[in-house]
């Protein structure tokens, strides 16, 4: 899967802090946001407000696609690990490029993608790994495991 063209910029627009500017035209998101990530990756970029400690992922137009999560992690294989914003009970899930959420937050952690698979624990001796469209492709039977590198991955048992 190629990877989509990266577009980064940062502007000050207004009443807003920053906010992200492509090279077709300003986008102000429609969330106010006092830190922003404007490397759009697959039409989508992450914006985070300060303010509430939560984290958005939005279009190039400013509009909010997904949001109200503590942390959002992109991907360039068109899904990003998100994170939940309860304080004490953090679970992570996914979404892909359009906000639509592909995984429920269930995991206690879920890292990123490499060669289409993101090593994902629900637990000690629970380690396993995603495929891009939230399905357990290897069990989590697992205590240590690491991502996967030219079709191969470490795993250890015990």
């Amino acid at each position: 899967m190629a990877s989509a063209p990266m577009r980064r910029a940062t502007a000050t627009c207004g009443d807003v802090p920053s906010c992200c500017i492509s090279t077709e035209s300003p986008v102000r998101p429609s969330v106010m946001v006092s830190d922003i990530d404007p490397t759009f990756i697959n039409g989508a970029a992450v914006v985070h407000n300060e303010e509430n400690k939560q984290s958005y992922l939005i279009n190039s137009r400013g509009d909010i696609l997904s949001g109200g999560w503590r942390s959002i992690e992109r991907s360039y294989d068109g899904v990003s690990v998100v994170e939940t914003a309860e304080p004490l009970k953090s679970t992570k899930g996914l979404i892909d490029d359009s906000g639509r959420v592909i995984l429920e937050p269930c995991m206690i952690n879920i890292d990123s993608f490499y060669e289409g698979y993101a090593t994902f624990s629900r637990g000690y001796g629970d380690y396993g790994y995603l495929d891009t469209s939230g399905n357990i492709a290897i069990s989590g039977r697992w205590d240590f495991v690491v991502s996967f590198k030219c079709g191969y991955a470490e795993v250890n048992k015990g």
